[in-house]
């Protein structure tokens, strides 16, 4: 019999016809170096036909709850949901999610959109961080170290910035308290940037690889994650180690994907409902999602599912309370930590008393805050009406320290 879907190329080598016949247990594979080939045309068969496991969530940056553009990024500050930036110091970059129209020069892939970074100055180095949860670490360092490969797609405008270079790096800290500014020390334009965290260990590393303004792939296959019986967390890092360009010079990154195994293989893309609903394990909110968190400036409301109390009582002390549901689990990192509260009505960080246009606080009862939903509570004072009360928030679960 033959397998549907299989006969085609596969990387560099392809599956000749008559290897699929039979009970299709020995594979022919044409070309050279069959030996050390073997297990690499398997992979990159199953790889066809189901697509690997990418480790990595919104590799394309394509979910940004926080706002599709950023400008001035602070350093270890999020951008597209779960990539933060790091940079010298803070303000270096502006960042923006690009569209990849479907007659740029970059193979469908599957990648509609790209994480931007603009220079803000010169002589700065810069990049994007992603950190994969310690569930999930855990998968990839296995009991005595897993071999894993990283995969991403690139291009530079403005000529300046001329190379990208990776790094996949382990922890040791406590389960997910990593140190979110990921570089300890730059160093000089050409040299190793050192990584933060003791006992933080760069496991492989791809360096000054050339960056042009056409989309190129780069690859950084078969790394072992050696590190330590220790390690809690496996990192990816991409940034240049260039510091001669301008103000100006874009670099853009997409389809970033982190698979097990020694070959960087082709993943299956997610559907779009499924990879905002592993971002918002991490981060969430009740803005609309491509409206940037904010509170409330001369125009209106802010679109957002406001959070709605309910009251009636006059009764002095008397406590209002509603509780938000989350869709599915958020993580959090402590029960009062993370909640920020928007006013969709006034300038300022209160809810707004709906009965008489007043603005309210209220508080987030640390008691009742779990990966499910939220509770909140509002004291009435002596002869308050409270029919209603509305605010938007963002809750945000982002491990590291």
């Amino acid at each position: 019999m033959k397998l549907p879907g299989v006969h085609q190329r596969l990387g560099r080598k392809s599956i000749d016809d008559s290897a699929l016949a039979g009970d299709y247990t020995a594979l022919s594979i044409v070309g050279a170096d069959v030996a050390d080939q073997a297990i690499e045309m398997n992979e990159l068969a199953v790889a066809a036909v189901f697509g690997a496991r990418n480790f990595l969530i919104n590799p394309c940056g394509l979910v940004c709850q926080r706002g599709t553009t950023i400008a001035a990024v602070a350093d270890a500050a999020f951008i597209a949901d779960r990539w933060r930036v790091v940079a010298d110091t803070a303000g270096d970059v502006d960042f923006a999610r690009t569209d990849i129209p479907s007659a740029d020069t970059m193979p469908d892939t599957g990648a509609q959109s790209a994480i931007a970074l603009t220079t803000t100055v010169t002589d700065h180095k810069f990049g994007i961080v992603q950190s994969v949860e310690n569930r999930d670490s855990f998968r990839l360092l296995g009991k005595t170290g897993g071999v894993v490969s990283l995969s991403f797609w690139a291009k530079q405008t403005g000529d300046g910035i001329t190379s990208i270079s990776a790094y996949i790096y382990t922890s040791t800290a406590t389960s997910d308290l990593y140190t979110k500014d990921a570089i300890l020390d730059w160093d000089v334009a050409g040299s190793a940037p050192t990584v933060s965290g003791t006992g933080s260990v760069i496991e492989g590393s791809l360096v000054d690889s050339a960056l042009t303004t056409s989309w190129v792939q780069f690859k950084l296959e078969n790394v072992a994650l050696d590190g330590s019986s220790d390690s809690q967390n496996v990192h990816v890092i991409i940034f240049t180690n260039d510091e001669a360009y301008n103000i100006g010079d874009i670099v853009e990154i997409t389809d970033v994907s982190l698979v097990v195994g020694p070959r960087a293989v082709s993943v299956s893309h997610r559907p779009f409902a499924e990879e905002i609903r592993l971002c918002e394990r991490f981060y969430r909110k009740t803005f609309a999602l491509e409206t940037t968190p904010a509170q409330w400036s001369a125009g209106g409301d802010v679109p957002g599912h406001n959070v709605a109390m309910m009251h009636s009582s006059t009764v002095s002390a008397d406590i209002n309370e509603a509780i938000f549901r989350f869709r599915h689990p958020e993580r959090i990192n402590s029960p009062a930590a993370g909640l920020t509260t928007y006013n969709p009505a006034a300038a300022n960080a209160s809810a707004r008393n709906n009965t008489d246009g007043t603005d309210s606080a209220f508080a987030v009862d640390t008691d009742y805050r779990g990966e499910r939903g939220t509770k909140y509570g509002k004291q009435l004072a002596a002869g308050e009406v409270l029919d209603q009360m509305r605010a938007n928030f963002t809750a945000d679960g982002e491990p590291g320290v």
